[in-house]
């Protein structure tokens, strides 16, 4: 949820603004370990009652703990960011507002602005020691070969669209190689894999590996390991089309491939991968610019806002 996770995009998720369509893109805060907990705490049924379906959670006593956890690692990673920038700026998302009723059985109205900031609704987390924000995974193999001796496709192979009942690799061809210090700190490189189609009322999962030459998918505690998809099912039953993005630039440092031009990608499913497709847009890489430019483009953002609201005030008067 935390490591290789340098983009506010890739925490929070994809930007979910007004006319964005359902699912654009669950972040790290969702779909690993948040979504784990949810799914093994809950029944060994279809519809996982109570903690394992969205509908039915809050009837969980461990609901609660679970997400005061999970409240409490999103905290250690705003605290880990510094002066980088934290939280969208976007008015859609500070703006938004949902009705709860407080301790007087009262409807309030709560802004996502409102819960930014711990201490200003009354609570902290105690500072401990988190030794494993200092211990990196261990690479299997380092200088992996196995990129240029596989006979997996490449990306744009005929395989696509695909059923994920199997474990399925390709070969995806890297952006630039050979980093410097100087472009990672400015670009984070990153794996998107697009066009997964899901069934929204069942518990789906898979695993992302790069350069797995041990094969074994139930190991994670390894570099090779890039991250996951998963979802909590919901009560109603749709068809969902999203994506996810993995960084991947501290993982290519940790496997010693930097001068490689290409990668092996292989999506190992763990649950419900005949209702998985991977469609045809399937993967992409590329560089991600800095958090320098990224908080120039909220600035604008910011600017945009405010004229929007001049213009607005204009038209009212």
């Amino acid at each position: 949820m935390v490591r290789n996770v340098q983009t506010l995009e890739d925490f929070y998720g994809a930007r979910y603004n007004t006319g964005t369509q359902p699912d654009p893109g669950p972040g790290t805060v969702e779909r690993g370990s948040h979504a784990a907990l949810h799914v093994w705490v809950g029944e060994a049924t279809s519809s996982g009652e109570d903690m394992g379906n969205f509908y039915s959670c809050g009837r969980e006593p461990m609901f609660f703990s679970h997400h005061t956890n999970v409240d409490r690692l999103w905290t250690i990673w705003r605290d880990l960011r510094g002066s980088k920038t934290k939280d969208f700026v976007d008015s859609d998302w500070l703006d938004a507002s949902y009705l709860f009723y407080d301790e007087n059985a009262q409807l309030v109205r709560v802004k996502v602005s409102d819960t930014l900031d711990n201490k200003l609704m009354g609570y902290d987390f105690q500072k401990v020691d988190t030794p494993w924000l200092k211990n990196r995974p261990v690479a299997r193999a380092k200088k992996s070969k196995v990129a240029t001796t596989t006979a997996a496709p490449s990306v744009d192979s005929t395989i696509f669209p695909a059923k994920l009942d199997k474990v399925v690799k390709v070969l995806v061809p890297r952006p630039k190689k050979s980093r410097s210090k100087k472009d990672k700190e400015n670009e984070e490189e990153l794996l998107v894999i697009e066009g997964i189609e899901v069934d929204t009322a069942k518990f789906v999962k898979f695993d992302v590996f790069v350069n797995d030459e041990d094969d074994n998918p139930n190991t994670l505690d390894k570099a090779e390991y890039a991250g996951c998809f998963s979802q909590v099912p919901h009560k109603n039953s749709t068809r969902a089309k999203t994506k996810i993005r993995l960084g991947l630039s501290e993982l290519l440092e940790d496997l010693d491939v930097e001068d490689d031009e290409k990668i092996l990608v292989s999506l190992v499913p763990k649950a419900g991968g005949d209702d998985i497709t991977i469609g045809e847009a399937l993967f992409d890489m590329f560089l991600h610019l800095s958090e320098y430019f990224n908080e120039i483009y909220s600035h604008f953002l910011e600017a945009e806002d405010m004229e929007k609201k001049i213009e607005q005030s204009e038209e009212d008067d």
